[in-house]
């Protein structure tokens, strides 16, 4: 199954989701407003949070900081809609690039629930990464739980704002990745669910300082730039040829308008322009 036809698909999906009545949910429209991600480029997770990983082992952030990039997606493991398509379309696009997770960047899943288990945090990556058997997969790629405290102190570093529905039992939260530096510093973020495997690949390279850049690697990075509001990396080419054709077409209708204002003159005074 390629990459594209999982994306397609997983895109369906959640247009039916989009589809859901909104009566289905108690929140208040100013409550719903609340649900972002707020940029904080820059900031540095705290490494001494502690977690539990799937295997009920209790871990540190720092555990996984330090040597590699980290993609960092937050979630909840009861969630019926949204959470599985993130992370299953984050791991087909991940199947496209040229780099071993385990080995060059890992990748974290962190509840926002603190009801959920280290059993379900198993049962959720076993189920989620099935149809996705990438080369380390199963070490790179890390399903953790925590306390309120924990939770809280690393959504709001990362600015993942979220709110419970308690008639629902379900989280209203934005959708898209977090990219760290090996450091634990907020490099990139990509937003939405249909990840594009160049804006993993060059929000990587970043995020490592480009020390698992390869000439190629490079070469696109003076080819595109990173769009914050979007969260997207756009070619530098094209957005180079449509400021030029902006600049054409104003430079084109300021020279139509001095001869439109030439001619009417002319019309005027009965004498040529």
């Amino acid at each position: 199954m390629t990459s594209a036809f999982v994306s397609l698909a997983l895109a369906l999906v959640w247009l039916l989701v989009l589809a859901a009545p909104l009566q289905a949910h108690s929140l208040t429209s100013k409550e719903l407003d609340g649900v972002n991600f707020e940029p904080h480029p820059g900031a540095l997770v705290p490494a001494d949070l502690t977690f539990s990983d799937e295997t009920g082992r209790v871990v540190r952030l720092g555990d996984y900081l330090g040597q590699r990039p980290v993609v960092l997606t937050l979630s909840y493991f009861t969630c019926p809609n949204l959470c599985p398509l993130t992370v299953q379309d984050l791991a087909s696009a991940l199947g496209d690039l040229p780099f071993t997770l385990g080995d060059q960047y890992e990748v974290l899943t962190v509840s926002i629930d603190p009801t959920d288990s280290p059993g379900l945090a198993s049962e959720k990556k076993r189920d989620y990464l099935k149809p996705f058997p990438h080369s380390g997969i199963e070490t790179g790629w890390h399903f953790l739980t925590g306390d309120e405290a924990a939770i809280a102190k690393l959504t709001d570093t990362v600015g993942f704002h979220y709110v419970f529905d308690p008639d629902q039992h379900e989280y209203a939260h934005p959708s898209g990745v977090v990219v760290l530096t090996p450091q634990g510093t907020v490099s990139r973020y990509l937003y939405g669910l249909d990840f594009e495997p160049n804006d993993l690949r060059l929000a990587l390279v970043e995020a490592s300082q480009q020390k698992i850049a390869t000439a190629v690697d490079r070469v696109l990075l003076l080819c595109y730039h990173y769009d914050p509001e979007n969260g997207r990396y756009s070619s530098l080419v094209l957005t180079v040829v449509r400021g030029g054709g902006i600049a054409t077409l104003a430079a084109l209708g300021l020279f139509l308008g001095v001869l439109w204002k030439r001619d009417l003159l002319g019309a005027r005074t009965g004498g040529p322009p």
